[in-house]
């Protein structure tokens, strides 16, 4: 779900040992599969990117692939993993990517930014699910199954980039031992987006002081 009532703020999260991460069961009948590079992959990737709420429409999702992932089709086959649905519909998506100097997306570092620790090398990149498939108990599987194969890929932490209208995806970064981490934004932001997601939430946390 993407809350579009709730002002919008960058949060960002860690998690520290990748090879520690329990792959969660796929209810009877779900399957992955990793994206095989075709045109007919790419669009399903937009359509669930779309119908997920993250972009606002299949052509913008299209542009997205392209800003992110057009020069790494390659990188692709090994690292983003499709969730399949009995009748082998690709329904959910995450990535297991990792972390690129000069990466899109990321907001302008505020004058008190933080760095990011350089043992951090992975990240959880576009996770989503079509909006006719949440709340089945799917998110959690694709999330770990991601953080499984990011460790396969010799990561052994991690960090992403989410916002305050998805602190539903936030909590459940949280359940599966995800942290908050202030990275390019500035502490008065930090805190402010946090304060907004414990809330949403309901989640009682102590931030890091840095």
């Amino acid at each position: 779900m993407v809350d579009k009532t709730v002002p919008y703020y960058d949060v960002f999260m860690l998690h520290h040992n990748l090879n520690d991460v329990e792959v969660m069961p796929l209810p009877d009948g779900y399957s992955f599969r990793y994206f095989d590079g075709s045109q007919t992959d790419i669009d399903h990737w937009c359509e669930i990117e779309a119908s997920s709420g993250d972009v606002e429409s299949v052509e913008k999702a299209h542009s997205e692939f392209d800003r992110y992932y057009g020069n790494s089709i390659g990188l692709l086959k090994e690292r983003c993993l499709f969730l399949l649905s009995s009748d082998s519909l690709p329904v959910g998506t995450a990535t297991a990517y990792m972390f690129l100097e000069g990466q899109p997306g990321l907001p302008e570092p505020a004058s008190d930014a933080e760095e990011l620790p350089e043992n951090v090398t992975g990240h959880l990149h576009w996770v989503a699910m079509r909006e006719d498939y949440k709340g089945r108990g799917l998110s959690k599987p694709l999330i770990t199954k991601t953080m499984q194969r990011m460790a396969e890929l010799g990561h052994k932490k991690a960090f992403l980039h989410s916002q305050t209208p998805s602190w539903v995806a936030c909590k459940i970064y949280l359940d599966l031992g995800w942290e908050p981490f202030r990275f390019v934004q500035s502490r008065e932001d930090f805190t402010a987006g946090w304060n907004i997601v414990f809330d949403k939430a309901g989640v009682s946390r102590e931030l890091p002081s840095s």
